[in-house]
């Protein structure tokens, strides 16, 4: 008959996993007293981090006061700055409020929790304007459905129950275990930034309490770069391109990669991507009183010619525009900002370009209210 575990070596087995199990647990507490009271991302996070900068609209965003207007908001990445509340609010004779979440570097991905955050009920805003690059699908050198920013640029809004979830939005494995990791302990997403932190205590924690403190009315009165690439030519048969002495080398590097590169491969990366977290978004708004206009961008001061462009099927937006409550604006609104006077560098618009591009959503909010 075989021998039983003795009661002496099951006694140890069990004081080893209580001990691990106690020590994650306190690994959690700790991590979720610094992390998920978001107590780190006010008050020391880097402020013009991905994180920080994503903490900091979600947080203004939901203490912007809340009147008798119709409210309005604008998502989307940097380039979405351009839209000024500011501004928007003075074209519209005080019938609206605008806020202007828009996060450097996001996608759709972050945008569906950064609404989770802001607009927990599906019903603070009449309108909700989302900036997509186009409504094709089309495919870049990026791979958006394994991008690690995500994780990182949208960790102060993400749960444990998101394990199930978000994680597996990632296509590689390794990516899939940090994203997973993440969700139970936010600090994994943070320990560049906690490093720095350590290395310079009192300066970031200035910074962050200047940033805390100012920084919604700092921007709701911004005005934008002043800067302009007037000069910028490109000829794009020759594929060359001469730079104003006002170009700086990161945007020579970018626009230089546009005209060599004027499309990438359309594998249906994109494509797949949008078809994940588009749909998301807009099924938190189904049945919803809040309309959801997306806008095609501005790209670049030198636009690409037709002709360049690769062949790929419609958008996944194209399809949700069936629904009653969403909008595609007239694509082509944004093209006569694509010109060099107007941007401060290879994507970005600049202060002249930041009041057309408002007068300009402004009028596509209002041709969407009358459909």
């Amino acid at each position: 008959m075989q021998n039983s575990m003795p009661d002496q070596l099951r006694t140890v087995w069990r004081g080893v996993l209580s001990a691990i199990a106690l020590s994650l647990c306190a690994v959690f507490l700790i991590d979720a007293a610094l992390f998920r009271t978001r107590f780190y991302y006010t008050h020391v996070a880097e402020p013009n981090s991905f994180a920080g900068t994503y903490e900091r609209n979600v947080r203004n965003e939901r203490a912007r006061p809340i009147d008798g207007r119709k409210q309005v908001l604008f998502v989307g990445d940097s380039r979405v700055l351009a839209f000024r509340p500011r501004i928007a609010e003075s074209l519209t004779g005080g019938e609206f409020a605008f806020g202007n979440a828009a996060v450097p570097a996001s996608d759709a991905r972050d945008w569906y929790y950064l609404l989770r955050d802001v607009d927990p009920d599906a019903h603070r805003y009449s309108a909700i304007l989302i900036g997509l690059s186009d409504f094709d699908d089309e495919d870049t050198s990026e791979e958006p459905g394994d991008r690690l920013l995500d994780w990182e640029i949208a960790s102060s809004s993400l749960r444990v129950s998101d394990i199930a979830d978000f994680p597996f939005s990632f296509r590689s494995a390794s990516h899939i275990r940090t994203a997973a990791l993440g969700c139970v302990l936010k600090g994994t997403a943070l320990k560049k930034d906690l490093f720095g932190f350590l290395a310079h205590p009192k300066h970031r924690w200035n910074d962050a309490r200047i940033y805390r403190e100012r920084s919604a009315q700092e921007d709701w009165k911004a005005t934008g770069p002043m800067t302009s690439l007037v000069g910028l030519r490109v000829n794009w048969s020759a594929k060359q391109i001469e730079f104003p002495t006002t170009a700086d080398a990161f945007t020579r590097q970018i626009l230089r990669d546009q005209v060599e590169h004027p499309s990438y491969p359309q594998t249906g990366l994109r494509a797949d991507f949008n078809g994940r977290w588009l749909p998301r978004i807009a099924d938190r708004y189904r049945g919803s009183e809040t309309a959801l206009i997306f806008v095609k961008l501005v790209r670049s001061p030198i636009p690409r010619p037709a002709s360049l462009a690769p062949s790929r099927p419609p958008g996944v937006v194209r399809s949700l525009a069936m629904r009653p409550n969403i909008v595609l604006a007239d694509e082509h609104a944004f093209d006569p900002l694509e010109t060099p006077e107007l941007f401060s560098d290879w994507s970005h618009l600049n202060g002249t370009g930041w009041e057309r591009a408002t007068r300009i959503v402004v009028r596509l909010l209002m041709d969407a209210r009358r459909h």
